[in-house]
């Protein structure tokens, strides 16, 4: 039995026909593999892509500029992805070109406020690291089962980059990064805390990030892998390796991690219950979360955002993210069309010049258009995964769902910490995956249209 059966068309509706031959299945059904042999290679160099960016950061050659090893495999990638824009093969939609808006507009607000070097060293460097990623991954995803496909072949790479995290938090003592210091010569560490790594203890335990910059972004982006282990479909294995990963989360003790799986927990259950219980939907969910909303920033003292820092481990940490997003949203208003690129902004002077909100960071560091076009393409995404999932049934919807999930979670925990490097990687690829389903889901969705007669 095919798993991508096209949903029965009712009275006055026909099936929409998918826009290019990579949607279209076997027998000319949606959603297949017929180009499963042609997308196969590309697909296995977006995971070897994956797999490069999970090594810690000091794998980088000094090149005049520090180039990681992630970034020669995503250089390489640009002439095919060029190419197959231009023969017509990249299935492109409008949101991708939000995407490529960004990239573009990075490029010049550095140009205008830092010189072209700037914007072609660091500048480019970004735009590569987000565009490039999110269109090997956007455009070389042809079917969900190449959703599947991609999983499995993560599963691997993930579950070993973190598989020591448990050991550095029981034990106290990083072993990752110190290592790949060895192993990499003359490589610097990202973060000062190797040394005296007190100040990230928490409940006896540190915490632990594995490759990753800071605990906060390996919690995150693990935590991002949860919705994809439980509801993506994948078994044996590679599942159980993904929720490993997943769950590994929790030794990042950082309480956007514990949000991010909290919030999962809860929606994947309640989206079980919306299957079972036919009172419940989800729109009945998002009034109820907006009317709540609402009622905590008008009914109470602290506001929304003064209860969301209750749920914060350290209540010092979560004071200053109040004060970065006073003073960052103060910079935007001063610097509102191109931003301060990787220039001074004003804060206190006893504050570092990190800000740790990543959708502020942009608006700072790039101007107020950046921000929307880089906010824009998860909210389209999000929007279109969760109109796609009323008409998917079975494997497939819970795989929409999955995605919904995961990408929004991620982009609202985004508000308490910056990416870059191998986080920023997983970002955009993520986001890729995500426009890729939606893309596909909605070339499987039946078109309403008028019936002669029935006006």
């Amino acid at each position: 039995m095919p798993s991508n059966p096209i949903p029965v068309p009712g009275p006055g509706t026909v099936p929409l026909q998918p826009r290019h031959r990579a949607d279209i299945g076997p027998r000319g059904r949606p959603g297949g593999t017929v180009q499963a042999a042609v997308a196969q290679p590309q697909l296995t160099y977006l995971a070897i892509t994956i797999a490069v960016s999970l090594l810690p950061p000091q794998f980088a050659l000094n090149l005049g500029a520090v180039l990681p090893l992630y970034r020669f495999f995503l250089l390489a990638a640009i002439p095919w992805l060029a190419f197959d824009l231009v023969k017509g093969r990249a299935p492109v939609r409008n949101i991708d070109l939000l995407i490529l808006a960004l990239c573009g507009w990075i490029f010049v607000s550095v140009a205008v406020v830092q010189g072209l070097d700037h914007a072609v060293n660091s500048g480019g460097s970004m735009a590569v690291d987000i565009g490039v990623a999110y269109c090997l991954a956007a455009w070389n995803i042809r079917s969900f089962r190449d959703v599947r496909r991609l999983l499995v072949m993560i599963a691997i790479p993930y579950f070993l980059a973190t598989v020591f995290m448990p050991l550095e938090s029981v034990t106290r003592h990083y072993i990752v990064q110190p290592l790949a210091v060895k192993v990499a010569g003359n490589a610097q560490m990202n973060i000062d805390t190797y040394d005296s790594p007190d100040r990230l203890m928490r409940f006896g335990l540190l915490r632990a990030m594995g490759p990753w910059a800071h605990p906060i972004l390996a919690g995150l982006i693990l935590s991002s892998l949860l919705p994809f282990a439980w509801r993506g479909s994948v078994r044996g294995w590679p599942r159980t390796m993904l929720m490993v990963s997943g769950l590994f989360s929790l030794f990042s003790i950082s309480s956007s991690a514990f949000f991010a799986l909290f919030v999962q927990t809860v929606l994947l259950i309640y989206d079980r219950l919306v299957r079972k219980v036919p009172q419940l939907s989800w729109s009945k969910f998002f009034w109820a979360a907006i009317i709540f909303a609402i009622a905590a920033e008008v009914g109470t003292k602290r506001g929304l955002w003064g209860m969301l820092q209750m749920a914060a481990l350290n209540g010092g940490s979560a004071y200053y993210r109040t004060l970065i997003w006073r003073y960052g949203s103060a910079s935007v208003v001063d610097h509102p069309w191109f931003g301060v690129a990787w220039g001074p902004w004003q804060h206190e002077s006893w504050m570092t010049d990190s800000i740790d909100n990543y959708w502020l960071n942009v608006a700072v560091q790039f101007g107020f258009p950046a921000v929307v076009f880089a906010l824009a393409v998860p909210v389209v995404t999000i929007v279109s995964l969760i109109r796609s999932a009323r008409s998917e049934r079975g494997q497939d919807r819970d795989l929409v769902v999955a995605a919904a999930i995961s990408l929004a979670v991620l982009v609202f925990g985004l508000v308490s910490v910056s990416v870059w490097l191998n986080a920023q990687v997983w970002l955009s690829v993520l986001m890729g995956v995500c426009a890729a389903i939606a893309r596909i889901a909605k070339g499987r969705r039946p078109v309403r249209r008028p019936v002669l007669g029935n006006r």
